[in-house]
């Protein structure tokens, strides 16, 4: 349910709340035992933002509160085959504000963009670790932990720019094409030694587009050149924490991405 009300001519303002479920997977059920097996989780979805539109200027604010119930994730945790087991965590939230613009600097200069802060917790948590030692697993209980794979800041950005445009024959664009993601942890135990980096990558774009070729009607070139100033970072990973002679001992594995590369693709329309 939401409401929608314009203020004023180009602004408007809305909220809504919704609810969402979701059914645990196959997986769920055939890997664990009647007394584990998990059940739905529930998200209930709280939303109110602003738009503004004036001549060469777009811009929008968002906040959001998204509540879960019985969030199913990773705990560590392994059934009798050791096999990992996702689990209900009873409270868990993803809360922040958005913003997203669009500015028409000159005739020729475009800038867009969104950026994203947000805070995503699960209120109390059980990490499940394997000791070597004995054959069991140790339990460590942990308040406001960071949910894997959840960055407080992403930010987006493409600054482009048009330098050649001519209505009967096409046009060229230029466009710096830049993304930010803040520091992410691979595990629900906000462990620092179990964390992606916050990286910042850019990529260069040229969009061709030739109009009335021939007896073609339409071609379009596109070439990128991605991570153009060849950043090392990784985006993604994985770890796996267990006990061993009486010390916590940490196994991490990361993806580095791919250094300066070019990307290119043509499209023929007619």
């Amino acid at each position: 349910a939401g409401v929608d009300y314009t203020v004023h001519e180009g602004g408007r303002v809305y909220a809504s709340v919704a609810v969402a479920n979701r059914e645990p997977n196959r997986d769920d059920f055939t890997e664990t035992t009647p007394e584990s097996r998990p059940i739905s989780e529930q998200l209930i979805d709280y939303e109110a933002g602003y738009e503004r539109r004036s001549g060469r200027l777009a811009v929008g604010v968002n906040g959001y509160y998204m509540d879960y119930k019985d969030q199913l994730v990773l705990t560590g945790e392994l059934n009798d085959v050791g096999a990992a087991l996702r689990t209900n965590v009873p409270e868990s939230y993803r809360t922040g504000i958005e913003l997203t613009w669009a500015a028409q600097l000159t005739q020729r200069l475009l800038w867009k963009g969104n950026a994203t802060w947000s805070r995503n917790r699960i209120r109390n948590f059980t990490e499940f670790v394997d000791d070597w030692d004995t054959g069991e697993q140790l339990t460590f209980t942990y308040a406001e932990t960071p949910i894997a794979f959840s960055p407080d800041w992403i930010v987006g950005s493409e600054l482009g720019f048009t330098f050649w445009n001519r209505a009967d024959r096409g046009r060229a664009d230029l466009t710096l094409v830049t993304k930010y993601v803040g520091e992410q942890y691979l595990d629900n135990s906000g462990s620092d030694a179990r964390k992606l980096d916050a990286f910042l990558v850019n990529d260069l774009r040229l969009n061709l587009s030739l109009t009335s070729l021939a007896s073609l009607a339409h071609i379009d070139l596109i070439v990128t050149v991605r991570n153009v100033f060849d950043e090392l970072y990784e985006n993604n990973g994985w770890s796996y924490s267990f006990v061993e002679g009486g010390t916590r001992q940490e196994f991490v594995g990361l993806y580095p991405q791919a250094p300066r590369n070019v990307l290119a693709g043509v499209v023929v329309r007619w």
